[in-house]
């Protein structure tokens, strides 16, 4: 069973376009070739003036129809605008319609970069229908090969920050695992009258500490419940008389990715609050509830009785971690709250029921 839904992939192909610009002042000439893209399988648009090709122009169209009427000077100065702010991946698919193929209109005389940045086809006119539908299919599959590229490159993109976040995540992690050894030792030591009650507490919690790291790379195949993965990470913390922990939900089964995201926010907030929160002092608590309500998990994490508590100055690796990765892998929403009486994370995310 998969309690919380998997969040879509943030590298799924986005639709290919179909609109074809269309500017063609004169006549029935807009008309005439908007039923040509039709045919060719295409959503024709139809421009009025330079403002509206440049307001239509920077949207995911295939190609660009335009009669020469149209190749003003001003025309060129507005493709020239765009055609400098495309991206690396594209080149512009142009199908214009002059009257003398051997003379070049002004609004195409650009320089040789930006001509570089187009798929330009010139017909002259009059043209066969079958002339011009056979050329407007052309760049139409060329420009959505170009799409498919640039979706590569964003896909590509996404991958290389998620390897980015993963070595800073795991730089983080490496580098608060002795401060986690060292906050169990000092909270085993405050609380052991003898050696051997040291030793034997200080021994189960860092075998917790360890399968929960397990269970935090990904080596445990099945998680379990809700309350097994938060009894699990929280072990380590736990006092021998286990007043500074609060446990309270209902059994939820979790699939990996979940738990692997709940399991990094649970010690990221457990190692924070040993060293700086409730955790660190005798008298503190950590309140962990949650509920179900209409199709959502409500999971929170509430301290009290710690160090007074400021807002962060600054945006650290922690933060990021609870606000927006842990949420963004299970398709929820978390809210983190630095109140003065102790830190308060909310994390929602959707469940799937059996």
């Amino acid at each position: 069973m998969i309690a919380v839904e998997e969040r879509p992939s943030a590298t799924a192909p986005r639709a290919e376009g179909s609109n074809v610009l269309i500017y063609a002042p004169l006549g029935r000439d807009a008309d005439i070739l908007a039923g040509i893209a039709r045919e060719a399988g295409a959503n024709p648009v139809v421009v009025a003036g330079v403002d509206g090709l440049a307001a239509e122009i920077s949207k995911d169209c295939v190609s660009l129809i335009v009669t020469e009427e149209a190749l003003d000077r001003a025309m060129g100065e507005a493709l020239l605008r765009h055609l400098e702010g495309q991206p690396s991946w594209s080149a512009l698919p142009i199908l214009a319609l002059v009257a003398n193929a051997g003379r070049t209109p002004p609004g195409l005389r650009l320089p040789e970069r930006a001509l570089e940045r187009t798929e330009l086809i010139v017909l002259q006119r009059p043209t066969r229908t079958q002339t011009l539908r056979t050329a407007l299919v052309t760049l139409i599959g060329s420009r959505r090969r170009q799409l498919k590229v640039r979706d590569q490159i964003e896909d590509l993109g996404h991958k290389e920050r998620h390897q980015s976040f993963l070595l800073s995540e795991l730089d983080h992690r490496v580098k608060n695992l002795l401060a986690k050894i060292l906050s169990i030792l000092s909270l085993t030591r405050r609380e052991a009258n003898d050696l051997e009650t040291f030793a034997n507490a200080f021994e189960a919690r860092t075998r917790a500490l360890a399968e929960a790291h397990q269970m935090l790379n990904g080596h445990a195949e099945h998680p379990g419940t809700l309350r097994a993965l938060v009894e699990n990470v929280m072990a380590p913390y736990r006092t021998l008389a286990g007043s500074n922990l609060r446990i309270d939900g209902p059994e939820l089964h979790l699939w990996s990715k979940a738990g692997l995201a709940l399991a990094m926010a649970l010690h990221e907030l457990a190692t924070n609050a040993s060293k700086y929160g409730a955790l660190s002092r005798d008298e503190g608590v950590v309140t962990i509830r949650w509920h179900l309500a209409d199709g959502t998990l409500t999971f929170e994490w509430e301290e009290r009785g710690g160090p007074p508590v400021g807002t962060p100055t600054r945006n650290s690796f922690g933060t990021r971690l609870l606000r927006s990765y842990t949420s963004m892998e299970i398709g929820g929403a978390a809210e983190l709250e630095f109140r003065a009486e102790g830190l308060r994370w909310v994390l929602k995310a959707p469940v799937a029921q059996s």
